[in-house]
């Protein structure tokens, strides 16, 4: 509680890597951050952080406008903790970046999360390697980017062993096709639009690549 009490919040980059942050000190941060207008990236990577400080900080989140990018990843979150954060995303016209990565986030907090986004449309990015998510989770997120979300551009999860190729490729397709309608929403070229798969679209083992050809045939 002392080391976030002393920490100098007033600044862009907020880094408590490794603090070992108890539900008190995060009770303080989420005050001071709801109000906040200065923080752009805070980082709670290795914080302990547990549902019942997930449940502060997404509170504050509903009221913070300014922060865009968070990292909470290798925590304790779990389902009923991403329900909570995944609440705030739904008024939060701010983050753009959010890092779950080494969590204990199941299909069920997947799923979760990705309905609750389909009213959000800034986030674009979302990293959730090395958490307990199955084909059944993958299979919510591709419905969702398919009829809901067109705003996600990019995902980080685990390796291909749990989900079949047609289900990647499909993911794929939806992710290029936000990036498509992004760059067209902006007034950006799209010729140098990646439609392959690549770390800047999906992060999984580069096992399969898509010709401009295959791709466009198939968002006729």
């Amino acid at each position: 509680m002392e080391l976030i009490k002393n920490y100098n919040f007033n600044k862009k980059n907020v880094n408590l890597y490794n603090y070992k942050i108890d539900d008190d000190g995060i009770k303080y941060l989420s005050k001071l951050l709801k109000n906040n207008k200065k923080i752009k990236k805070l980082n709670l990577c290795s914080t302990n952080i547990s549902t019942i400080g997930i449940k502060y900080l997404s509170e504050a989140l509903k009221f913070n406008n300014t922060l865009n990018i968070l990292n909470l990843c290798c925590n304790d979150i779990d389902d009923e903790g991403i329900k909570y954060l995944s609440e705030s995303l739904m008024v939060n016209n701010s983050i753009e970046y959010l890092n779950v990565n080494d969590n204990k986030i199941t299909d069920y907090g997947v799923e979760y999360l990705f309905q609750t986004l389909r009213f959000n449309k800034t986030l674009y990015y979302i990293d959730f390697l090395i958490n307990d998510i199955s084909e059944k989770g993958f299979k919510s997120i591709l419905n969702n980017l398919k009829w809901y979300n067109n705003t996600i551009t990019h995902i980080s999860f685990n390796c291909v062993r749990y989900y079949s190729e047609d289900l990647v490729n499909d993911i794929i397709i939806e992710l290029n096709k936000n990036k498509i309608k992004n760059k067209i929403k902006n007034n950006i070229k799209l010729t140098s639009l990646p439609l392959y798969l690549n770390k800047s679209s999906i992060y999984i083992n580069p096992c399969i690549q898509y010709d401009l050809y295959t791709f466009l045939l198939k968002i006729k």
